[in-house]
């Protein structure tokens, strides 16, 4: 957890500190490439930013620009300006950041950037946390799941007399889920028209960056506005292409031991061909550094057969694939993944087949980064051992508004060749074979009777640790294999059996649903917020005390094709007993589990269970939570025929 000094605070204090810490976004920071030397000089002088800066009260500035224009690096410039000692000397006050990205759960809700944010104030200003310990000892770890107690704890720190100015630079909101970012934009609304002409002393200052998409314009519309569109910054924008060619191909010239006519000639080329894009320039540069040869015929032929547009590079560089199959199989999976994959989770995702049993069955590429490198070129990026695309307009590339697609393989255009239905089913389905592994028959926390083991502190983390690192896939497949089922959003009978098959409680595999996600995220100090996006499949899945020795146990996710598993011979109900013995030494079987709590993205504390409906072939539990004001309801059924579960009745809803 990034800079707390513990001295400065008491033990909860502290322990509040690592509950806002739900998301690594010094990191999500630096996954951006730094500025070359000299550009985004030309906004610290644009008008608007000198009257955003210069304003005597909270105001919020908007920077709109195109795709690949360079908005995330004159964010991450921005908040290094703003931090820096000649900045702070115009300008003082506490910067703040969040980079909003559509790849990752963690970059996706603004719960998390206000989390970041408060994160970030309060260890710079510790006398602030006074605005968010009641909260806290009342409510504990709900409070990340609630954006009004968060956005309020911020506007409580941010106007207290002793605060100083706070100052929020905010990247990308066009890449955060819509439903989140048009609340965050109604309460910034809210405060700015509240707050407008008043002088004082301290202010709330944000920069935010996103498309000049016509819903964000809107939004922006109905408060205090200052607007700088740096897609109108034409000169400025070529002014940093210029500076960006020319401190690249020098570097190249040197490397490479060009002479100066043709890094001279490479620079006029390149400069005229330019898109007025960042992106497009950074890839063809990326090329010719990657050219085998350097002679001057050689660099003229790049030079003579680059692509005009970002969409005809893309294509370029797919088309070099040797492998397009691996290649479709390997965007598949990171188009569709909840989060970007490290290294090795993404060999585990790569190489698994439906007839592996095992870890020792897997056949592991040895060399996974050079793998994706070799398949995908330029279009996949490895930052800190974690797989991403280039850019959020390479998904745009990819993927098609059709419900029918023609692959890469077929037609041989990569162009809007995949679905995002197809890509989650890819990433479900392997995440089902991983789970069904025989080896999670037999899991270190799950005791030979079928149910929890209590681990000691110490113990119990070595335990979590080393098998964290035998099974890397494990937390992964087990928190987001019923999101991805959601989202492909079509039947497919074997995949729906596998799920079946996951799910079957007698099975100790069951408990890896139950008790992995809670458990391994316990030990990493992961919020729910982690498994966010499993909250929207409305996934029916809890467990509930066992009280009756002839009653079964059912899972039944509902927005999963009403996948069902039932309990049903003699041997399951002598484990059911015991588990009625274990439910009376722990508190929590008489609530709702926290695993399944973090896949329906709510706070146990916040669950009450109740009958629901008349007894009849089957019975109904209700389980509902309330946050931030509304109650959500999910629903379990326990019954005792099969057969209602099956065939036609699947489909039921």
């Amino acid at each position: 957890m990034p800079g707390v000094a513990e001295a400065e605070f008491s033990p909860k204090e502290i322990e509040c500190l690592h509950t806002l810490y739900t998301s690594d976004y010094e990191e999500h920071k630096e996954r951006n490439p730094d500025p070359t030397f000299g550009t985004c000089e030309w906004f610290l002088q644009h008008h608007q930013y000198l009257r955003w800066k210069q304003a005597q009260n909270s105001c919020l500035l908007w920077v709109s620009g195109d795709p690949g224009c360079g908005k995330s690096v004159l964010s991450k410039f921005l908040v290094d300006q703003l931090n820096s000692s000649e900045s702070q000397a115009t300008l003082p006050g506490s910067v703040c950041f969040f980079f909003f990205k559509d790849d990752n759960v963690q970059q996706k809700t603004t719960n998390f950037a206000l989390c970041a944010i408060l994160h970030q104030l309060f260890t710079a200003k510790p006398r602030l946390m006074k605005h968010v310990m009641p909260d806290f000892l009342q409510k504990g770890d709900l409070i990340t799941a609630e954006f009004r107690t968060l956005w309020k704890i911020l506007i409580a720190a941010a106007t207290d007399m002793t605060s100083g100015n706070v100052i929020c630079v905010i990247d990308g909101l066009d890449e955060c889920e819509e439903s989140s970012r048009n609340m965050f934009m109604r309460e910034l609304a809210k405060f700015y028209n509240k707050s407008a002409g008043q002088r004082k002393t301290s202010f709330l200052k944000f920069i935010i960056s996103s498309r000049p998409y016509l819903s964000i314009q809107d939004k922006f519309h109905d408060m205090p506005t200052i607007r700088l569109k740096a897609e109108d910054e034409v000169a400025s924008t070529r002014g940093d292409i210029e500076r960006v060619v020319k401190a690249k191909i020098k570097a190249f010239g040197v490397k490479r031991g060009l002479s100066k006519d043709v890094q001279s000639e490479l620079i006029e080329r390149l400069i005229t061909n330019a898109d007025q894009t960042f992106l497009w320039v950074s890839l063809i540069l990326k090329m010719i550094e990657d050219s085998v040869k350097a002679s001057k015929a050689a660099l003229e032929q790049i030079i003579n057969t680059i692509p005009g547009t970002l969409d005809a590079v893309y294509e370029k560089i797919l088309a070099q694939s040797p492998n397009i199959d691996d290649a479709t199989k390997l965007i598949h999976i990171i188009v569709a993944a909840s989060r970007p994959l490290s290294l090795d989770e993404m060999n585990v995702a790569f190489v698994i087949r439906s007839t592996d049993r095992s870890k020792e069955d897997l056949d592991f590429e040895p060399s996974i980064g050079d793998t994706v490198r070799n398949l995908c070129g330029l279009f996949i990026r490895v930052i800190d051992a974690k797989v991403y695309l280039v850019h959020q307009t390479a998904k745009e590339f990819l993927i098609s508004k059709s419900t029918t697609v023609t692959p890469a393989l077929d037609s041989g255009i990569w162009k809007h060749s995949f679905s995002l239905a197809d890509c989650n089913l890819v990433l479900a389905e392997r995440c089902l074979w991983y789970l069904l592994f025989s080896s999670f028959d037999n899991l270190p926390f799950v005791s030979t009777d079928g149910y929890p083991l209590i681990l000691d502190a110490q113990g119990g983390r070595d335990i979590l640790n080393q098998y964290r690192r035998d099974h890397c896939f494990l937390q992964y497949a087990a928190s987001h294999w019923t999101n991805h089922l959601k989202l492909a959003g079509k039947k497919d009978e074997a995949v729906s059996q596998l799920a079946i098959d996951v799910c079957v409680a007698r099975s100790k595999r069951f408990f890896i649903l139950l008790d992995i996600c809670s458990k391994l995220q316990a030990a990493e100090g992961i919020t729910d917020q982690e498994t966010g996006p499993a909250a929207d499949v409305d996934v029916q899945l809890e467990r509930l005390e066992v009280g009756e020795k002839d009653e079964e146990v059912e899972i039944s996710i509902e927005d999963i094709d009403e996948i069902t598993v039932v309990e049903s011979d003699a041997a399951a109900k002598e484990i059911l007993e015991k588990r009625a013995i274990a439910a009376k030494k722990w508190n929590e079987w008489t609530c709702v589990d926290p695993a399944i709590c973090a896949l329906l993205f709510v706070p146990q504390e916040a669950c009450t269970i109740h009958n629901h409906g008349e007894p009849g072939f089957s019975r109904t539990s209700k389980v509902t939570a309330t946050i931030d004001g509304m109650t959500k309801a999910f629903f379990l059924k326990t019954g005792l025929e099969r057969d209602m579960f099956v065939g036609k009745l699947l489909d039921l809803p």
